[in-house]
Parts: C-alpha cells; sequence; structure tokens
C-alpha cells in the first residue's frame, strides 16, 4: 500500500483519480495473468524436464520447477490483493455481533458497556480546541477517540480547525483557504497553542493508546491521496476513523485502500444507504434524529456498519439515551460520557 501511494504522488490530481479508479481492476487482472501463467507452465512441463535458463533444478526431475514455484507465488499474492479486505476484529468484524447483543451489555445506566467515547475537537472544556493541549487533555481523561475537523490551507497543506475562518478560534482573521501554513502558523489558537497539521495530530496519536476520528470539513478541496499517505505513513490504518460528507471523496478512499475505516456524516438518514453501499464502517447520526426515529440505529446495525452518535454538548439524561444506542459517540464531555459507563473496558484500538 506504501508503495502504491508514494508512486501515486508523482503524478497530478487527474491522473492520480486515473490511477485511483483502475487500481483494483488492475489487481484483478494481474490476477488472471498470473494465474493463466501457472497453468501454461504446468502444462509444459509435464511434457519433460525443460528448465528455464539460469533456472535450475535441485534434485532431478522430481518437484516442480523454479518457474511453476515463482508463478503459484505471483498468483497467490495476486489473488490476494484482489479480494476484499476483511473487517477489522476489533472494529467492524465485532459490530453485528454487538448490535445482536446490545441489551445485554449494558452498564447500571442501561448504556452499552462498550460504546466507544470520542472527545469532540479534543477535551475543550479544559483546553482550546481542536490543539495539541486539548488532545492531551482527552488522552489523560481517557477518551478511546480524539475527534478533530480538517482543512486544508492555500498551499495544500491539511490542518486541523473547525471553522472555514479562523476569526472564532484564533487570534486572526480570515478564510483558512486563503491562508498559507505559514500564515496559520503564526496564529495564536488559544493560551499559546498554534494551529496543529494532520502530520502533527498523526505523530501525537501515533505515541500514545488512543484512537483518532477525522471529521473532513473541506471535501472538495481534500486530496484523498495525501490523506491517506499520511495516515498509512504511520501506520495508523487500525486506528483512524475518517468521517466524510461527500460521497465523491468516500469512494476515492475507499478504492484507494479498502482497508481504511470510513464514517459516513450524512446530511439526512436518506442518504444512508448511498454509503452503506460503499461498505462503510460506521454511520455518524444526530442525536435528534434517533429520538424521533429509534429504528434507525437497528437499520444500520443490520447492515453491519455501526451506530455514532454526535451528542455535542448533551449531558444527562439525553447522553445516557444516546449510550444505550450507539456504538460510539462524540461528545464535549468525554469525563461525564465515562461517569455512564463505569465499568466500560478502555478501548486499546479502535
Amino acid at each position: 500500500m506504501s508503495s502504491f501511494l508514494v508512486f501515486l504522488a508523482g503524478f497530478e490530481p487527474s491522473t492520480q483519480k486515473i490511477f485511483i479508479s483502475c487500481s483494483a481492476f488492475g489487481r484483478k487482472i494481474a490476477a488472471m495473468f498470473c494465474a493463466a501463467l501457472t497453468v501454461y507452465v504446468a502444462l509444459t512441463e509435464s511434457r519433460g524436464p525443460t528448465p528455464a535458463r539460469g533456472l535450475r533444478r535441485s534434485g532431478g526431475s522430481s518437484g516442480p520447477s523454479a518457474w511453476i514455484t515463482v508463478a503459484t507465488l505471483l498468483a497467490c499474492l495476486s489473488f490476494t490483493a484482489a479480494m476484499p479486505a476483511t473487517a477489522d476484529p476489533l472494529s467492524a468484524g465485532a459490530s453485528s455481533s454487538k448490535a445482536s447483543s446490545a441489551k445485554a451489555s449494558t452498564g447500571a445506566n442501561g448504556a452499552r458497556e462498550q460504546t466507544r467515547i470520542a472527545a469532540h475537537r479534543g477535551a475543550v472544556d479544559g483546553a482550546p480546541e481542536n490543539t495539541l493541549a486539548a488532545f492531551d487533555r482527552a488522552t489523560s481523561i481517557g477518551a478511546d477517540l480524539i475527534e478533530v475537523d480538517l482543512r486544508v490551507t492555500a498551499d495544500g497543506h491539511i490542518v486541523v480547525l473547525h471553522d472555514s475562518r479562523v476569526n472564532r478560534t484564533t487570534d486572526g482573521r480570515g478564510k483558512v483557504r486563503k491562508m498559507t501554513l505559514a500564515e496559520l502558523r503564526r496564529l495564536d489558537a488559544g493560551r499559546g497553542q498554534v494551529v496543529p497539521t494532520l502530520e502533527e495530530t498523526l505523530a501525537f496519536v501515533g505515541g500514545r493508546n488512543v484512537g483518532l476520528l477525522l471529521d473532513v470539513k473541506d471535501s472538495r478541496r481534500m486530496d484523498p491521496m495525501m490523506l491517506a499517505a499520511a495516515i498509512d505513513r504511520h501506520g495508523l490504518s487500525d486506528r483512524v476513523l475518517i468521517g466524510t460528507r461527500s460521497l465523491e471523496l468516500a469512494q476515492a478512499l475507499r478504492a484507494l485502500d479498502p482497508e481504511l475505516k470510513l464514517l459516513a456524516m450524512v446530511k439526512s438518514p436518506a442518504r444512508m444507504d448511498d454509503y452503506l453501499a460503499l461498505d462503510v464502517h460506521a454511520v455518524r447520526l444526530w442525536s435528534r434524529w434517533l429520538r424521533s426515529s429509534p429504528s434507525l440505529a437497528d437499520e444500520i446495525g443490520e447492515s453491519g456498519a455501526e451506530v455514532w452518535v454526535m451528542t455535542g454538548g448533551l449531558k444527562g439524561r439525553r447522553l445516557a439515551q444516546a449510550l444505550r444506542q450507539a456504538d460510539g459517540v462524540i461528545t464535549d464531555h468525554p469525563e461525564h460520557a465515562q461517569a455512564l459507563l463505569p465499568e466500560r473496558r478502555l478501548a486499546t484500538a479502535y
């Protein structure tokens, strides 16, 4: 996977899209070719011992030739690459069994003991949002994941910021997409913090026992290859959940790396089926949707995907209700959510 992404990095975005769309088909063609080569060489060998130049048999006429061994190996590798990715046993593989036993795995408050807690923009009640300080606090209080927002600068860097403008969260003014990374880094994001890059955020998570939820705000300008390559470079594919509001971005990421975990951040429940058809890992719902249509959680669970609920600033009864219905919640109050799950086991990986 790493070599393929590095290979793509040398091409223009339009060319990258062609490679992305053809990569899965190309792997299947390679598998068919190697399988045919295996059969051809086997038939040729059956006519008599005719070892190829430079490849000697090590024991007379018994046993397969080196050509058959090499061709068989290539065929196996190609078929493996062409096969769809299997679900990770710590996450997607567990969602269907979890959905069927939701009522059985509840704590004292009726909440699911294994519901994961994502700290919204880090632990914002004790540090400036979307900063390394907020991420550190979220880790220290035991959040399972840190939720961050991604945007793209004028010079193509991926940074962590929620709003399209820097006005609310920094001492600067202006649109993120019109500012360079150097200009953003000069701003104060609160208490002396700087605006983090995606690379810094991945490095932070890589050294700690915590997952990462990436909320891609700028889907149209986001380079899927750059995003996938960054995650792969840090070896965090099994601990990162990528939230996308764009079906096109989801399709591009799925084609680049079938093992990436995608979170469908649908604009309305009516769009769920489009994302579920891509075999997304999870679907994000708003808590108000579940209050009006509780059956949505069952529909998603039956598809094999996880149910994630955005609870934001909710506390008390409404937060407890979301914890009962969801595989994961995105909350401004991770400590309060933890108090509702006193017996839960801290997730060691996403």
